[in-house]
């Protein structure tokens, strides 16, 4: 699938150019509104006869939702009712699926999720009238919501996300509008947005569907933009700046109609706060500057064209006040969980008109997907959300075996069954640590001579789990030097303030320089790292340091192969003692993997070793159906959302143990319980009890090795399934860091 974004600026597009735009006459034109400044809505009619309903646009999802006239809150007020938030001091309509003849119950309740709101909903069949045309969709129907919904002042969601990617109802309201309108010329899947100035009073806009809004966007010049991802729109940006600070290089951006404020990192949001002279107000929750105050535009780059958006655009001045509120935020979904966009851009905060396309291509026999955005004719908002998301899209290319191999093999030690580590040494004369492998991010550290826990004892020391850490000091390195900067380090799971170094690295008497991080202090509960620190097998994007471990050592080591990029991970079978595993590092590894069997997947992310399944089935029970996975060496189990976890565990009848924190069978049970299968490519990947079932401290429990995705059931951001060492035992793992592309095929076990 192709995936671009055009970008269109009258003054500062340089760019490369679109082709010529041919007129359509008959576009449909959907009027919005900016309901009190925050929401921008869009009045749609659902079932017959029909109803009513202000809908938000939603632009991280493709899924429409309404609210049930059985809904109910996750916080009850005013008698539980989704109707009524006195909050906002607003009252919702309700959909009442029984008072429609057209309604088609299709599915029981599943999870509705857009980047900042979840429910449970129920799938219904119905007719909806958008701009006049009526047409079949599928909706979700809220019945119970999940956390604070307070900030919706709407009826509910209009998906705009890009089609299918994502979606729980398989459906998208206004991509179908597209396919089913009439439009003449080549435009018929085009989708343009369009807002009015924020300063204007009662402010309004139009979504135009089956054509470029040419009254309200200049589309003189059109700059094209690779889209980063298939599952939401997204984009790469160079950077941004304001006075004198600038930031957000390489960061990705998306598209987000929900937030009225550009989101940051916190980090940047701190140097633009700086910038303007801002300060915070709790109650505001929001940076402020006098509204007297002279401000720099706010630039950022992207695709080497220059996008200015002007002070009035990105403050508000409040009722009954002199202070400004800066419409910057922090994203918290970035900065908790390092997973989505770092920068979310608002559908308040337009400066361009916004125009999303699904465009024939044979070549793929699919949609291409397309974002444009252009300069208004009038002046907008600041500009539609941006946000650092996962870079996706990257597909894998063909694996090539070679039949002589000589590469590097690095063996694997399996720590108490839980952790996979490598020896490695740093320095000279070396210095010898086992590190811990990590496959989600692409930096290396170590744990710092001077190392403290929160609580400032040493990190050397862990008693809970009987073992002493070995310490890197870069003053016994007559190879080592220290780069001055301190940084924040983190990984899917752990945190610490760090300080970078550069110095020679050894594995298997290979040795090449790398830069790397020692880690200052711990954030956060570290026991369960019993390593000397992390090796970094992420992609080379998913790092902060710039240096990648893995990376590296693919293309110093000359491995004399055709597939000097590829390195295989094996692990030896769960049930063996001591168990081992080896990095094979140039090659495929014949001897431990089927190599004439390997099973070939798209990645979706340029930041992750992410991958969408089509599924997973275990005894009576499925799930995951279109979900993301990532492959993540540092898990002991499978990860599954909450409500996935739950179907799992009651289909071979686990009971969940509090000390455990684990759902558990009878041991004697173990070996009636069903494999575990999940879909990946339309090809079948098994995996047996052996593999994940492990007794516990001994005992007549046995552990089932799956459990809670804490990270996303908490944001919604990251892949929903994270497959931990039962899948990385049951199959070898081919990570070729060049394309970036991953494999998988059976493990040899020698029993």
């Amino acid at each position: 699938m192709k995936l671009t974004i055009l970008l269109t600026v009258a003054a500062l597009a340089i760019g490369a150019l679109a082709g010529p735009i041919k007129t359509d006459q008959m576009p449909l034109r959907l009027p919005l509104k900016y309901f009190r400044d925050r929401v921008i809505t869009a009045s749609v009619q659902f079932g017959s006869p029909p109803q009513t309903f202000d809908l938000a646009l939603e632009s991280t999802t493709s899924d429409t939702a309404l609210f049930s006239v059985e809904c109910r809150l996750d916080d009850p007020e005013g008698g539980g009712s989704c109707r009524m938030d006195k909050a906002q001091n607003f009252t919702r309509r309700l959909y009442n699926e029984s008072a429609s003849t057209t309604a088609q119950f299709m599915s029981t309740t599943f999870a509705y999720y857009g980047d900042w709101f979840q429910s449970y909903a129920q799938k219904y069949g119905e007719i909806a009238t958008v701009a006049g045309t009526t047409i079949q969709t599928l909706l979700g129907s809220t019945i119970k919501t999940i956390g604070n919904w307070s900030p919706v002042i709407a009826d509910g969601f209009l998906g705009l996300g890009l089609p299918s990617k994502g979606s729980q109802t398989g459906d998208s309201l206004i991509y179908n509008v597209t396919k089913t309108i009439h439009t003449k010329g080549q435009s018929q899947n085009i989708v343009s947005l369009w807002l009015d100035n924020y300063a204007e009073p009662y402010s309004t806009g139009f979504l135009t569907m089956g054509d470029y809004d040419r009254k309200y966007c200049d589309m003189d010049q059109i700059v094209n933009v690779t889209l980063t991802s298939s599952l939401a729109w997204e984009f790469g940006i160079s950077g941004w700046k304001i006075g004198n600070q600038s930031g957000g290089k390489a960061n990705i951006a998306r598209i987000d109609l929900i937030q009225r404020a550009i989101l940051l990192p916190k980090a940047q949001l701190s140097f633009i706060a700086q910038a303007v002279g801002a300060t915070y107000d709790q109650n505001m929750k929001a940076y402020y500057v006098s509204c007297l105050a002279t401000l720099p535009d706010f630039q950022f780059t992207v695709n080497q064209d220059t996008f200015t958006i002007k002070p009035r655009q990105y403050t508000e001045w409040p009722v009954n006040s002199d202070r400004c509120e800066l419409l910057f935020n922090e994203n918290t979904l970035w900065d908790k969980s390092q997973f989505g966009p770092q920068e979310e851009t608002p559908g308040k905060v337009t400066a361009f008109c916004l125009i999303g396309c699904w465009e024939s291509n044979t070549r793929f026999d699919k949609e291409s997907l397309t974002i444009h955005l252009v300069l208004p004719l009038k002046a907008m908002l600041p500009w539609v959300a941006v946000s650092i998301f996962l870079a996706s899209g990257v597909a894998a290319s063909p694996i090539q075996r070679d039949d002589d191999p000589n590469p590097l093999h690095i063996k694997l030690l399996y720590y108490q069954d839980r952790v996979l580590t490598a020896n490695v040494q740093f320095g000279t004369p070396g210095q010898t640590v086992n590190l811990e492998l990590d496959s989600t991010s692409s930096d290396t550290i170590l744990i710092d001579i001077d190392c403290t826990y929160d609580n400032h004892t040493s990190c050397t020391d862990d008693s809970s789990q009987n073992y002493t850490r070995k310490t890197y000091d870069y003053t016994k390195s007559s190879t080592g030097s220290s780069l001055g900067v301190g940084y924040l380090y983190q990984n899917d799971a752990f945190q610490s303030y760090a300080d970078q170094f550069n110095d020679s690295v050894s594995i298997t008497d290979f040795q090449m320089p790398l830069q790397f991080a020692t880690a200052k202090r711990t954030i956060g509960d570290w026991s369960a790292v019993t390593a000397d620190g992390f090796l970094g097998l992420g992609l080379p994007k998913s790092g902060a340091l710039g240096d990648s471990f893995m990376a590296n050592l693919t293309k110093l080591y000359p491995s004399n192969t055709q597939n000097p990029s590829v390195v295989t991970l094996w692990v030896d079978d769960f049930a063996q003692p001591n168990g081992k595993g080896y990095l094979t590092v140039g090659d495929y590894d014949a001897r431990n993997c089927q190599t004439d069997t390997i099973v070939n997947v798209t990645l979706t992310s340029q930041l992750a070793w992410e991958f969408g399944i089509q599924g997973w089935a275990f005894g009576n029970q499925t799930g995951g159906k279109s979900n993301i996975a990532r492959i993540d060496t540092a898990r002991r189990q499978i990860l599954f959302p909450k409500a996935q976890l739950a179907f799992i565990a009651q289909a071979v009848g686990g009971v969940y143990d509090s000390v455990m924190k684990a759902y558990y069978v009878p041991c004697s049970q173990t070996v009636f319980l069903p494999e575990i299968q999940f879909t990946i490519n339309n090809q079948k990947f098994n995996i047996g009890y052996r593999e994940y079932s492990e007794s516990w401290n001994n005992s007549q429990k046995c552990e089932l090795l799956f459990n809670e995705n804490t990270v996303w059931d908490q944001t919604r951001y990251g892949p929903q399934i994270r497959l931990g060492h039962p899948f990385l035992r049951a199959y070898c793992t081919f990570f070729d860091y060049a394309t970036p592309a991953l494999g998988f095929s059976q493990a040899n076990h020698f029993q």
